[in-house]
């Protein structure tokens, strides 16, 4: 009798159906994709520190508003002009004049002025250096308003940025959960995956996050070259010198010149509105706009230390790694929902 042939021993492991290889569908790169992903919002979230740069966003950007308006620094550029043309009319009008009508040499009042008045000589003659210094700081405050306007929407106008370092955590813990769950459950797992792809990529463009970020790192890169303790302590430094001639020149000078010329302050004031109209509205309009410029200095002095936190990180670059994850997420959850309905079709068919 013709002995029976033997069949190796892995020649008889069971048949693998097509549903099952169906579950062959990339979903461990996948699983492994969603938990790198995961695991790099995590890391990105605590190393680039947005949990103290998201306050301090948010406080720089509060503080920053009511002085970043179109209005506010069309004001400021107003205040400016008006004491550049009051400095200039003190010092080639109004002091000759005044000279004249005291019967002495514009020297000789000169003289009397730095004696008597050094508050006042001092402001004067830092008028024609502080003014141009204050214009370049609002000129380049105005160019900044679109950046700003867009870098104070992130995420949205009406929730603020400290959302974001939590949402990119919340997002990372997520995604390494989904990526658990995907490399154990393969079973429909796809569309998860696809859907958690989606996801990534549509909330930060319809957001616009792309445009927000890139537009905020170029304000911070453009306000770096001046915004530091140099600008604050110099523009602190010259609204002391103003506010202390404005008011010498208020509580002291003004009296004196009324009673040296012989006039009641009305009288004064009157010869002064006349005859040195610039320097009269400068005077009027002093306190006022020392006040607003006082305003722009301390957001400038009270946020530095969150202008510091926030400059380092780069936002653009985390927004499109979100998006280019998504991307790899979407065309991978989309080849395992195709691979799987392939095989479930033949399946049925076979």
């Amino acid at each position: 009798m013709a002995a029976t042939p033997t069949v190796p021993a892995h020649l008889h492991r069971p048949a693998i159906s097509r549903q099952q290889l169906a579950f062959g569908w990339p979903h461990r790169v996948a699983a492994g994709l969603l938990v790198l992903v995961g695991a790099t919002f995590v890391a990105v979230t605590l190393a680039a520190n947005l949990f103290q740069v998201g306050p301090a966003f948010d406080r720089l950007t509060d503080d920053f508003r009511p002085i970043m308006s179109q209005k506010a620094l069309q004001t400021d550029q107003q205040d400016i002009d008006t004491l550049a043309a009051a400095g200039a009319e003190i010092q080639t009008e109004m002091l000759p004049a005044l000279a004249q009508q005291l019967g002495v040499t514009p020297e000789q009042f000169s003289t009397t002025m730095a004696a008597q008045y050094p508050d006042v000589t001092a402001g004067l003659a830092a008028v024609p250096q502080i003014t141009p210094s204050f214009t370049s700081l609002v000129t380049m405050l105005d160019e900044q308003r679109p950046y700003f306007a867009a870098a104070d929407a992130i995420p949205t106008e009406s929730v603020p940025a400290t959302s974001v370092p939590w949402s990119l955590f919340a997002v990372g813990l997520l995604s390494v959960g989904l990526g658990a769950w995907v490399w154990f459950r393969p079973r429909g797992s796809a569309i998860a995956v696809t859907v958690a792809g989606a996801l990534l990529i549509a909330v930060p463009l319809a957001l616009n996050m792309p445009h927000k970020a890139s537009y905020a790192d170029t304000m911070n890169a453009n306000l770096k070259p001046v915004y530091n303790q140099q600008l604050i302590t110099q523009a602190s430094g010259s609204l002391t010198t103003l506010t202390a001639m404005g008011t010498q020149m208020q509580q002291e000078m003004m009296p004196d010149l009324a009673a040296q010329l012989g006039m009641s302050p009305e009288q004064l004031n009157s010869f002064f509105a006349e005859n040195f109209p610039a320097t009269t509205a400068a005077l009027a309009e002093l306190p006022a706009s020392l006040g607003r410029f006082q305003g722009l200095v301390a957001a400038f002095d009270q946020r530095l230390d969150d202008y510091e936190t926030m400059e380092p990180v780069s936002f653009e670059p985390i927004v499109w790694f979100m998006i280019g994850g998504g991307a790899a997420l979407f065309l991978l959850g989309g080849a395992g929902i195709v691979i799987t309905r392939r095989a479930g079709r033949d399946g049925r068919t076979a």
